[in-house]
This record gives structure tokens, sequence and C-alpha cells, in this order.
């Protein structure tokens, strides 16, 4: 647990602010009484207008670097506390946010040598002896972390956080009973601090002792009565102690304390999923369903966790979305839109939508783009409708590509659907399929007389409305056993094509770098198959690293959970980089320079990440499945003709990887792949617009055909 000075149980925190002038004393007055009720954005605000009246303020500096970093904003962060740092290079403040900075970056190095400063300019600093323990607990150096942590407590033995680490120490190093004596005092003296509850009852998990795992969690849910992750393990400990009427009892408390129950479970099944526990995240997917069957978030997230996740087979997870378009689309299609053949003179031009809300810097921007811009615009009339709940560059980008731009965010499903008719849509393609945001519901109301889905989601919608679903043949061969309630219309070529924005030089590893396999996806695809194949190879390759990055890994619990977890698979923490997101797409991409072998998981394999480590010229090896999440990978190294990076059983995909580290690519042949790549029908957009282009033309000439008849 870092702490960011917020609101856990620790000694008194003197900022030592100092600034000239009555009103901006004011000022900051104000913005740190906003910081405590939570408002950061606008202390910020408040912070950065007072600076016009003093620039040269450190304080100031300091303050809008404490306020950014609260809003996640850490690029914004580290420029004002470089500046503060300019004016003071020696506040101990100023040295500590700086290495709050440096580890919310991952950057564990930087961070313990800002929080060492830091104590050179005020030994007392807890707070900096806090993060430096739980920074080395991280990297697995438990002696020195112990160290740090007790100094800490010496200074100041309220300081829970610092207690709370040490104890999680010496769970580590499976010393529970001094363990448990230090999450007591943790207990006692922050009852209302969920984390040292949850960490004793691990304790009595591991030890077996349920009677007093149950007293424990009874107290704690006592304490914390709205905290629903210590709710839970409660009510699991019930059911599998046969108490169902306790459960049961415990159940209805919580839908009377917290209406948005379900809405609990649909969030901690993605907390869980982060964990890399899928099974369990699968589990609160389903079991928010059941608690609130009509909640459509509720509902989404359990479809998306069907399709993403490894849980269900796909036979399961196309019943799941079927029962979907059974019982939330009854009412759009009671009100569905009616079409009839439209005459088509030389002159008419198809009219094409595109509906999505990731019309930003989303995965779906690098494949879309070029087909906006290369449509025929004599033959066809394009059309963007964007739920947008984020905007970038990237969307302003896509406005100037499209000749029609509509935003629906404030519209209901049936006025979208009404918008979408007026227009005169003639083929309407839906690209999120059931992911965040989406608006397939407008679909169910038949806003276009065809409607298909394409690029954005890993499997069928299960809409009895939507036609089609633009596959290839590789994806989808003619024996195909997936299921799906679209008729699926092959491509005569890969369905796909990328194009990047800027993009690094390839470049030579440094002399003396460690071999190094890379995992460069999102967290939910780690599926345990998955991971236990990591271990496998890296108990063969002893010299060879891993990398993992995920977005999800800014957060230094989760990284330590993660690392656990990894290591109770046999993976050596030492050997592992847990890598959170990158502030900008080309930095994103100069990580693959420093990767020898991109592992591609299973088994939903990659889509977005197998074009970039292509892009990047670095070799990935994928196992082939039989679904079209399973065929991504291997449907682009396929196209890039290197089917010899295709494997077809997990022994093949372990000796494949073996034979890349035994001879890594240098940078001519990384070279030679990114040329392959660009040369390849995965980059050229054109030749795709034209084959989507004969796919709507024929799609319009069955639909008026199927009218005349």
């Amino acid at each position: 647990m870092q702490d960011y000075e917020t609101n856990f149980p620790s000694t008194n925190i003197d900022l030592d602010i100092q600034v000239g002038t009555k009103e901006v004393a004011d000022a900051v007055n104000q913005a740190l009484t906003l910081e405590v009720s939570g408002d950061t954005n606008q202390a910020f605000q408040i912070v950065n207008a007072s600076l016009a009246d003093e620039p040269m303020n450190p304080s100031l500096y300091f303050l809008a670097a404490r306020f950014s970093f609260s809003n996640q904003e850490l690029e914004l962060a580290a420029d004002a506390i470089n500046k503060a740092r300019l004016l003071d290079e020696k506040n101990s403040h100023y040295l500590k946010l700086e290495g709050d900075i440096f580890a919310a970056q991952q950057l564990v190095t930087e961070a313990i040598g800002s929080y060492r400063r830091s104590l050179k300019a005020n030994p007392q600093n807890v707070p900096a002896l806090n993060n430096i323990g739980n920074l080395l607990c991280e990297t697995g150096k438990l002696e020195d972390a112990k160290k740090n942590l007790k100094k800490a407590l010496e200074n100041a033995e309220a300081f829970v956080p610092a207690r709370y680490n040490l104890a999680r120490v010496l769970i580590q190093e499976n010393n529970f009973e001094e363990a448990e004596e230090e999450l007591h005092k943790c207990t006692a003296a922050a009852p209302n601090m969920p984390e040292p509850w949850m960490s004793l009852s691990s304790i009595y998990s591991r030890l077996e002792d349920s009677e007093t795992n149950l007293k424990n969690l009874e107290k704690a849910v006592a304490e914390n009565p709205e905290h629903v992750p210590l709710q839970l393990q409660l009510i699991e400990l019930y059911e599998s102690g046969d108490h169902v009427d306790k459960a049961a009892e415990k159940y209805q408390q919580l839908n009377e304390l917290a209406p948005g129950l379900a809405s609990s479970f649909k969030d901690m099944s993605v907390v869980l999923m982060n964990r890399l526990e899928q099974s369990a995240a699968q589990d609160f997917a389903d079991r928010a369903i059941k608690l609130n069957p009509s909640e459509k978030d509720c509902y989404q997230n359990h479809l998306f966790m069907s399709s993403y996740l490894s849980v269900l087979d796909s036979t399961e997870a196309f019943r799941n979305h079927t029962i979907w378009n059974d019982t939330f689309c009854l009412d759009a299609r009671k009100n569905q839109f009616q079409h009839v053949k439209k005459e088509r003179g030389k002159d008419r031009k198809i009219r094409v939508g595109y509906l999505s809300p990731d019309f930003f810097s989303h995965a779906i921007y690098f494949f879309v783009r070029e087909i906006l811009t290369h449509h025929d615009r004599d033959k066809f009339e394009v059309f963007c409708y964007a739920n947008l709940y984020t905007s970038d560059d990237a969307t302003e980008d896509l406005k100037t590509r499209t000749d029609h731009w509509k935003e629906i965010q404030f519209l209901s499903d049936y006025e979208a659907a009404k918008l979408i008719k007026n227009d005169n849509i003639d083929i309407l393609i839906d690209l999120s399929g059931h992911t965040r945001k989406n608006r397939l519901k407008v679909f169910a109301y038949k806003p276009a007389p065809i409607q298909a889905t394409y690029l954005g989601y890993p499997g069928s919608t299960g809409l009895s409305e939507m036609d089609y679903w633009i596959s290839d043949h590789f994806l989808h061969p003619k024996d195909t056993k997936e299921l799906s309630s679209e008729m699926i219309y092959r491509l005569d070529r890969c369905y796909l094509a990328y194009s990047s924005t800027l993009t690094p030089n390839i470049v030579d590893k440094p002399a003396g770098s460690p071999l190094t396999i890379g995992v460069i996806n999102h967290i939910g695809k780690h599926s345990q198959a998955f991971i236990k194949t990591w271990a496998e190879i890296l108990a063969r390759a002893p010299d060879a690293d891993l990398l993992v990055k995920s977005v999800e890994f800014h957060n230094a619990d989760l990284r330590l959970k993660v690392l656990s977890r990894l290591e109770s698979e046999g993976i050596d923490r030492s050997r592992v980089t847990l890598a959170g997101g990158t502030y900008n797409h080309f930095k994103h991409m100069e990580f693959y320079n420093s990767i020898d072998l991109c592992l591609d998981p299973f088994p939903y394999t990659g889509g977005t990440s197998t074009a970039d480590a292509l892009l990047m010229g670095t070799p990935i090896i994928s196992l082939e499945g039989s679904t079209l999440k399973e065929r991504l990978c291997a449907n682009m190294l396929n196209t890039i003709n290197r089917p010899e990076w295709i494997c077809h059983s997990t022994e093949d995909y372990i000796e494949k990887a073996l034979e890349f580290i035994s001879q890594p690519f240098d940078s001519a042949q990384k070279e030679g792949v990114r040329a392959d790549f660009l040369n390849s029908e995965l980059c050229n957009s054109k030749d795709l617009t034209i084959h989507l282009e004969r796919a709507y033309t024929k799609m319009m000439e069955v639909f008026t055909r199927e009218e005349n008849s």
C-alpha cells in the first residue's frame, strides 16, 4: 500500500506551503479545502490561476503537482513537480511527491531515489519510509523492506499503512503469527480500514482456520458494513460452511443497504479479472445478473465476460447472448422500423453508417480510419454515429474522414434509431458488440434494412436483427463450428487492415541486455493455461526475463497481487517486470524494441497487439483455435506468410518459444518482419475497403432480390 497522504490514518503532515500575498493564501486555503472534499480538479484550477500572480513560487507548483497526481494526470504532475524542484531542490515534501509520481509510472529505481533524497532532507518523513518499504516488498527485497517499514513505525507508531505493509511482508515470509499480530494492531487503530481485515482473512484461509476466519469477517463487516468485498467474503464463507440461511440473510441486508448491489458485483468481476482470477470474475458477473437481471450494464458485463474470458465454452457463451436477445430487445422489436425495396438508379449511392462508442484513441481507431478515407464517394455516402463518451485528437481526425458525423450519446435507443432511419441508411455497421458503452439495442429497432457487426467484438452479438457478421475464410472456414445469430459473410482476404500513426525506429537492444519475452495484451486475456505456459517457458529458458504490460498495472497493489499470483505458478518475481499504460502510442510502441519474442495469449488471441508487434518487427507465436477469437493472431500471421509461427498445441507453442529464445532476432531480421507486414494485406486499407464495398453491394442486391420476391 503506497501512502499518498490520502485518507489513511496517518501522522499529521505539515505541507509547509509558503505564499506571498493574502489573495494567494486565500486561494491556497480554498484549494486545500476542495482537496479534502475530493474536488482536486477545481483545486488544480485555482492553484494554476494563482501561478499567474506568483510564477516563481515553488509551493504553488508543488500543489499543482499534488492535485494533478490525485487526478492521475501523471505527465502534468511530473512537469509541475520538476518546476517546484528547480526552485527548491531540497524540499522533503517535493522529493517525496516526486517519488510518488515515479512509483505510479512504475519507475521503481527512480522512485526509491527520490524517497531517499526526501529522507536525507527530513529523516522523519514517515510516508517516504513507508513507500520505500512497499516498493522493496514489491520487488522481492523483503529484508530491506522490513528495515524501512520498522523505521517508519519507530518514528510514528500509529502510522497504519506502514504497519499494514509490514504485515504483508511477514505474510510473504509465511510468518503468519507476527503478521497476524501486526494486522490486529491495524484493525484496532483503524477498524474502518478494510485491507487489514481482508489480510487476516487470507491468513486464516491459508491456515484452514474457518472458525477464526468467520469471527474475523463478522467483526470486519460490523466495522465496515458498506464494504462489498468484505461482505462477499463473509457470504462465501457462510456458503462454504453450509450456513445457507445466514448467507441469504446477508444478501438481503446488502440489497437493502445498497440497491446497486448488482453493480457492485459487476465491478468486483472486473477487479477479479484484473487480478487474473478469471473463474471468480465470471462468477461475480453471473451473480450480478442473478441479483438484478434487468440491469443493462450488469448484463452487458456478463456478456462481455462470457466472450472475453476463457471460463465458458463458446456454446455456453453464445447461449448467454441469445438469452439477452430474447430478454432485453422485446420492447424494441415491437416498434421496429419497416423497410421496402429502394429503386436504384445509376446515381443512387449506398448509404453506410458506422456506429461505435470508440471513435477516439481506442484500438478500433487504427482499423477504421483508413476505411472511412478510402470509401468510393461516387458510390458510397459515409455516416458515423458516435456514442461519444470520450474524445481526443483521434476523434477530430475521424470527423474529417467521414461525410456525416452524428453524435448519439444523448439520444435514447429509439431516438438514435429514428435518426438513422431518417438518414435513409442502407447498411448499418456495429463496431463494438457487447463492449463498454455499446448501443446494440439501437439495432433491435432495425433502423436500417441491412445490419452487420464487424471488428469490435470476439463473438456473435446474439441479436436477431443483426443480419451479417463480417469475417473471412481463415477466421471462419466453411466447416466452422462457431455458433452465431448472424449470417457469416466471408471476405476474400483478411478481414482487417491496420494503420499506425507515428512509428519508432527499430533498434538493437543495449549490449548485455537479458533476453526478454513480452506479453503486451489486456490483462483479461491471461488465462490460467496461458500463465502456466509462461512458467514452463521461463523454467526451460533460465536466462530469459518476462515483461507483462497492461494498462491496469499503474496500480501498485495490483502489481503486488499479480506478482504473488505468478509466483504461485513457479515464476520467480525477480524475472518479471509489470508495466502499466504509456501516455501515448509512440511510447507504447517503443516497448517492443526491448522484446525478443511476444507470446500471444490464448484462447483469446491478440489483434491490435499483434499488429503492433509485427510493425515493430517483433516475432510473435500464437496458438490457433477453432473460433474467431482463437484465430485472430494466426490469421494475421498467415496473411504475412509466417505460418511457421502458428502453433497447434501448447507443447508446440513452448518448443517454438524456446527456438526463438535460443536464436533471437537482430534488428535486420526485425526490419524484414516489418517489411513483410507493411507490404501485406494487413496494411492495405484501400484493398480492404474495396472488398467491403463489394460485400455491401452484394448485401444490397440480396436485400433487393428478397424484397422483389
